[in-house]
C-alpha cells in the first residue's frame, strides 16, 4: 500500500488500541501519511500500561503509569497526533471489565469523532494479551453498530517478515510474549501492506524511541545491527470480518 490514494481512501481515522506504544509499534507510519495528507487522526488507548515494567528498579510499577503517559505524548507529538482519548481502565483488566460498559464509552468517542476508518486489534490480539483481544472486541462491537458504519480494519503480522525478521527478533525480544507465533498471512493477500519510505520510517524509529521503557533493548538491538530497522518498516491490515 505505498499509494498515497489509498490513504486519502480511509478519511478520517480512529485508532483503537491496549497501551501506550501499541499505536507507534502498529501504526505510527499509516497514521503519519495519513496526518500528512491533512486527514483526521484520533488515538484511543484504553490502559496507561502500569504493569508493564521491564526493570521495577528503574520503572518502578508505583510510578510507571505517569512515565508512559509521558512517553506516549512524546511519541504522539513526533507522529503528529494531537486528539487523543484515554478509557482510564487498568492494566491487565481490561478482559474483566463489562463489555456494554466500555462499549458505551468508546461509542461516546466514536460520535464524536464519526470515523470513516477504524483501526484495531483482532480476535488474536496479535500478541495474545488479553487486554489487546478486548480491545479489539469493544470496537468491533462499536464499529459494527455505527450509523454510518465505520471500515473496520485489524492488525496482522507479515509473514515475510516474520519469517526474514520478527521470529529472531522474537527470540531476543518476546514480542509475542502470549502467543507461540501471530496470525499472518503473505503480504500479497492484505488489505492494506504499508511500506514505510525511508523517511517515515526514521521518524518511526524517532516515535518508538520515545517508549523508552518499553523498547530501550530493541533500540539497543537497532544499534548493533542484531535487529534490522525493517522491523518496524511494514503495517499491515485485515478488514475485520
Amino acid at each position: 500500500m505505498n499509494n498515497n490514494r489509498q490513504i486519502l481512501s480511509l478519511g478520517t481515522i480512529l485508532a483503537v488500541w491496549a497501551h501506550p506504544d501499541d499505536e507507534t509499534w502498529n501504526s505510527a507510519g499509516l497514521m503519519m501519511a495519513a496526518v500528512t495528507n491533512g486527514q483526521r487522526v484520533v488515538i484511543v488507548t484504553a490502559t496507561r500500561g502500569e504493569l508493564g515494567s521491564v526493570d521495577t528498579k528503574r520503572w518502578p510499577l508505583a510510578t510507571l503509569d505517569k512515565v508512559r503517559e509521558t512517553e506516549l505524548a512524546s511519541a504522539l507529538k513526533v507522529i503528529g497526533i494531537n486528539e487523543h482519548y484515554w478509557l482510564n481502565y487498568p492494566d491487565g483488566g481490561c478482559s474483566d471489565i463489562e463489555s456494554a460498559s466500555a462499549c458505551n464509552q468508546l461509542k461516546e468517542i466514536f460520535d464524536k469523532v464519526r470515523p470513516d476508518t477504524v483501526i484495531t486489534f483482532g480476535p488474536d490480539g496479535l500478541t495474545g494479551h488479553a487486554d489487546h483481544k478486548a480491545v479489539g472486541h469493544w470496537a468491533r462491537t462499536v464499529a459494527s453498530a455505527s450509523n454510518p458504519k465505520p471500515t473496520l480494519y485489524e492488525v496482522i503480522e507479515s509473514q515475510e517478515k516474520y519469517e526474514k525478521i520478527d521470529q529472531k527478533a522474537d527470540k531476543l525480544l518476546n514480542i509475542f510474549f502470549k502467543t507461540a507465533s501471530p496470525r499472518m498471512l503473505p503480504e500479497a493477500a492484505m488489505d492494506i501492506c504499508f511500506k514505510l519510505p525511508p523517511d517515515l520510517l526514521n521518524k518511526k524509529l524517532t516515535a518508538i524511541a520515545a517508549h523508552v521503557s518499553q523498547y530501550e533493548k530493541l533500540m539497543e538491538c537497532l544499534k548493533n545491527g542484531s535487529i534490522s530497522s525493517d522491523i518496524a518498516g511494514t503495517e499491515c491490515f485485515m478488514k475485520a470480518k
